[in-house]
């Protein structure tokens, strides 16, 4: 049994049908700010945008600032461990991944911040970057924040939790639209795996500190040509 969320006051069965309404309506709010940054650019960047609209659901629907995604987890060892496995997994999709796409000769796009990666200074503020906008904001955002509010609507049991995880995943694809739609299949697949943590743990330091990691070596090797 996961120990995800096991504060009795947060479990989704607590939650009225008016509250489960809030949150759909929450999860549709970002979908269409996703859509409307990644495909039509109507608006900025979604990551801080969702950030913000987390913070505040967190505020006004649970009484604090988020804090609970970065409890300290029971086990420091454990939560390293799944973030070792997280970022074992991230490779080995990509290691997969990416020759059958580019078979069918459909290869994802590489994001422009790492074709600018040309000197040690400039890689060292991609590095910085990838830390605080992918690893922290998009853990908050898509995981912390969509995922947590699919599991308010769809329940908490296996069933439940399986949407989730596949909604706020797509979503997290969706993010990577300017990758083509090789790029969003596997960034999709990222989302699989780095929500799957945030479900085992409970918390966002896995899903966290694998994404960095993960974002940290494509900025090496993007900066060695490999």
């Amino acid at each position: 049994m996961s120990n995800f969320d096991v504060s009795p006051h947060e479990a989704s069965k607590h939650l009225t049908r008016k509250q489960r309404a809030i949150s759909c309506g929450e999860i549709c709010l970002a979908m269409l700010i996703i859509v409307a940054h990644n495909v039509y650019h109507w608006i900025p960047n979604e990551v801080p945008i969702l950030f913000v609209l987390a913070i505040a659901s967190f505020r006004m629907r649970e009484g604090n600032w988020g804090w609970h995604l970065y409890k300290r987890p029971a086990s420091w060892a454990l939560a390293l461990l799944l973030a070792v496995l997280c970022v074992v997994l991230l490779q080995v999709k990509d290691m997969i991944f990416e020759p059958i796409a580019h078979y069918f000769g459909a290869p994802p796009r590489v994001s422009s911040i790492l074709t600018r990666v040309h000197d040690v200074h400039r890689a060292l503020q991609t590095v910085l970057f990838v830390w605080v906008f992918a690893a922290f904001g998009e853990e908050i955002g898509y995981r912390g924040y969509i995922q947590r509010r699919a599991l308010d609507v769809f329940g908490r049991n296996a069933w439940g939790v399986t949407v989730a995880l596949v909604i706020a995943s797509a979503a997290f694809g969706f993010g990577h639209f300017y990758k083509g739609g090789a790029g969003m299949l596997e960034s999709t697949g990222s989302g699989l795996i780095l929500g799957s943590a945030y479900l085992l743990s409970g918390r966002l330091w896995a899903g966290t500190i694998a994404h960095g990691v993960n974002d940290t070596l494509a900025v090496v090797f993007s900066y060695f040509g490999w």
